[in-house]
C-alpha cells in the first residue's frame, strides 16, 4: 500500500511538473517574452525615427561598431558611415515599412532576428513595394537598451 501511495504521489507530482513548466516558460514576465516584444517594437521606432528627421534619435538605435548592408550597395561599417548615408534620406514621412518575424532568437545580450520587410513609397502618382529579407542582430547594451549591431537587407523573391 506504501509503495502505491508513493506511485500515486510521484505520479502526480510529475504531472504537476508537466503543466506547470509550460506556464512558467510562456508568464509575461519571463525576461525572454519580455525581450521578444522589445524586440518586435525596434521595427516601429526604427520607422519613426526614420521619418522624423531626427538623425540624432535615428542613429541612437545603433552600436558604434555597426554593420549596416543594403541590397546591391557597399556595406556601412561604424556609425559614422551609416550616419552619412541616412542623413539625406531620413524625414520622408510618406513612406511605410511592415515587418513579418520569421525568426527571433535570443542568447544572453545577443538577438537575431529573420523578416520579411516591405517597403512602401510613392513614385510616380502610385505606391511602389520592395520586399525582401532582413537579417538584424542586437546587442543589448550595458544599460539594457536593445542596439542594432549589424542590419542586412536584401532583395528575395518570395517577399514581394
Amino acid at each position: 500500500m506504501t509503495s502505491y501511495l508513493l506511485n500515486q504521489f510521484l505520479l502526480g507530482f510529475i504531472i504537476l511538473k508537466i503543466i506547470m513548466v509550460p506556464s512558467v516558460l510562456l508568464a509575461d514576465d519571463n525576461p525572454i517574452n519580455t525581450d521578444i516584444l522589445e524586440i518586435k517594437t525596434l521595427g516601429k521606432k526604427w520607422l519613426e525615427l526614420y521619418r522624423s528627421s531626427n538623425i540624432e534619435k535615428f542613429m541612437d538605435q545603433y552600436t558604434e561598431d555597426a554593420l549596416v548592408a543594403l541590397n546591391g550597395k557597399p556595406a556601412l561599417k561604424g556609425k559614422e558611415a551609416i550616419q552619412a548615408y541616412f542623413e539625406s534620406r531620413i524625414g520622408k514621412k510618406n513612406i511605410d515599412m511592415r515587418l513579418d518575424y520569421e525568426k527571433i532568437s535570443i542568447n544572453q545580450n545577443i538577438a537575431i532576428v529573420v523578416a520579411k520587410f516591405y517597403l512602401d513609397y510613392p513614385f510616380e502618382e502610385r505606391i511602389e513595394t520592395v520586399g525582401g529579407r532582413s537579417l538584424i542582430v542586437y546587442k543589448k547594451s550595458d544599460l539594457g537598451k536593445w542596439l542594432i549591431d549589424v542590419d542586412i537587407d536584401q532583395k528575395t523573391p518570395d517577399a514581394n
